[in-house]
Parts: structure tokens; sequence; C-alpha cells
């Protein structure tokens, strides 16, 4: 924002405050200002005819005054008062900025990511804890804690959300807005699976669906503890079921856990999980899906259980993990 543009907009701040028109914030920063003043007034020393705040706040308002047009009687005729009035309009503006930055100056959004093979533990100004999966991503709003608390995620992440029923909590992930006040779940949204889905720990959770950009569906209005919402991305259904939310959030200790998927799901999950390349048999169209629980095994151990499982093969070689179909 320009200086001039800064300076109208002060003027135009002022003359609200003269109207008591201002917000309880604008009011506090400008009577901070005044106090200041009272301290250590350097415009006091240069202009000895100003010697207290209410000369000072009149030789201000007297500009504004002159300012406004031909209507308005004409109060500061001296260049050396014209001088001090604009001294001190520049020091107020110089503090109100410094105190309450204008939107144009307020931060960028924020962008966590983690690798490969890395996890985060992120502890958000309102005291929420987020625990991020590997090959995810956080986006903080800017506004984050202001009238809400918004984030974007990409990816896997486990909230512990504090309370706080003024300020909701809302995680936007692809098409999926979730909705909470104070609570702890589980959304799983890695964009190249086919479902999104999001189990909850504690508390209640609403979701809704973004269509067109504009319109908004609900989903769910109040999830409890061990619902778990299933959105298919080619169908753009959802479904709620029972599940344990507990299993979906191994994740966090190391352990894969596989909840009804499909083999190209599974491929991309072991992906992740053992951060090595797969490769899918291109051939492969089985439509069952499987789910099991293989803790922290060796990659080696998960493709022989997978392979007994599944009636496909899977093996290592050259630093691959192949599926092939059964033939």
């Amino acid at each position: 924002m320009s200086e001039h543009k800064n300076t109208k907009n002060l003027k135009h701040l002022l003359s609200k405050y003269l109207r008591d028109e201002v917000t309880d914030q604008e009011r506090n920063a400008i009577e901070a200002w005044y106090k200041a003043l009272d301290q250590h007034s350097p415009q006091q020393d240069e202009f000895p005819g100003l010697q207290s705040r209410t000369e000072i706040r009149k030789a201000i308002l007297q500009n504004l005054h002159k300012e406004a047009g031909p209507r308005r009687q004409h109060w500061i005729k001296t260049p050396v008062m014209k001088y001090t009035a604009a001294v001190l309009l520049l020091g107020l503006l110089a503090f109100f900025y410094s105190r309450y930055p204008s939107s144009d100056k307020r931060t960028a959004d924020q962008v966590i990511t983690t690798g490969a093979v890395s996890k985060k533990t992120l502890t958000l100004p309102d005291g929420s804890v987020i625990l991020l999966n590997a090959g995810g991503s956080l986006t903080i709003a800017s506004d984050f804690n202001d009238k809400d608390r918004k984030v974007k995620l990409t990816g896997e992440a486990f909230f512990t959300i504090a309370k706080d029923k003024s300020r909701p909590f809302i995680i936007q992930s692809g098409k999926l807005k979730t909705t909470v006040l104070g609570t702890s779940f589980n959304i799983n949204a890695y964009p190249d699976l086919s479902e999104t889905k999001i189990a909850v720990a504690t508390g209640k959770v609403k979701v809704v669906q973004s269509r067109n950009g504009k319109q908004e569906v609900m989903l769910a209005e109040a999830m409890v503890k061990n619902q778990v919402l299933v959105f298919n991305h080619k169908t753009q259904r959802a479904e709620i079921k029972k599940g344990d939310t507990e299993l979906l959030r191994l994740w966090a200790d190391q352990k894969l856990y596989i909840d009804n998927y499909a083999i190209g799901d599974i491929a991309k999950q072991l992906s992740r999980h053992y951060n090595i390349e797969v490769v899918l048999d291109p051939k492969m169209d089985d439509p069952a899906k499987y789910t099991i629980m293989l803790g922290n095994e060796r990659i080696q151990t998960t493709a022989e259980i997978l392979s007994e499982l599944t009636h496909h093969t899977f093996y290592i070689q050259q630093n691959k993990l192949f599926i092939m179909k059964k033939r």
C-alpha cells in the first residue's frame, strides 16, 4: 500500500474516531498513540506550541476539517502548523500500521510439507496438534484463528483440535470440507487414491462436498466416534460405515493397515509406506478389495503375506516392488 493511500486511509480513520464510529481495535490504536505522545513526544520538542494531548489532537483534527471541503472553516493557516499536522499524521500512521498491519501486508498462507518417508507433528497457534503423514502437505490460511481456523490438507493427517466454539476448525481436502469445534479424527485424502476417508476418534464432525465451486452438499452432519465417511472420487458418492479409527491411524506408529482397498490403491500405499517404486502389472483387473493389518513388517515379509492373501505375485527385484496378476 502506498504512503499516499495510507495517509488518506488514516485521515478517514481519524474522522471516524471524531464521530465515534471506529472499531475497538482502531480506538485502542489511536489512544495508545496518544498515550505514547504523553510519555515522550519528539513532536512536542520540535513544536513547543503543542504542549498537551488536547492541542496535538486539535492540530490533527483541524487539518482534517480543512481538507473536508470549502464548507469547512480553514483552521490551519500558517505553514508551520500545516507542517506540524503533517508530521503528527505521519507519526500516527507509522504507529498504527506497525501495531495493526493492513490486510495488504497480511502474511501469505503457510505451507508445511513432508518428504517421502518423513512425518511431522505440528502445533498450530490455537493449540491444535496435527500429525502429518509422509508425502503430504498442510496449508494454514493467513487469517487462521480470526473468525475461523482454516487449513487445506493434501495427503493424510491425524487431527487433535483444540476446543473453540466461537471459531470452527475447517479442513479442505479436495472437494470435501470437514468442520469441527473440538475433536480428534483422521483424514486420508491422498489425491492418487480412489477414495477419501474421514474417521472420527472423539467428538463430532461435519462433512460437506463442494460442487461446481459454490454449492455445498451435506454428506455427514454429526459423525461420531468410530464412524468413517468414505467418499468415492469416481462416483462422487459417500457412505458412512462403522470402523475402528485406531486402526486407521496406525500409520502414526509406522504400521501399515490396508482398509478395504483394491490392488491399485494397495500399490500406492506400499509405495508410500516403504518409499519404493512399485510396478503394477498392466493386465491387473482384480476388482476385489482387501483388508489386512500388516504392522511394521519388512517389505519382503509384506510381499509374501500379500501374495498369499490376494493370490497375485508380489516380489522385490532391483529395488522395485512388482505386483503381477495371477496366471
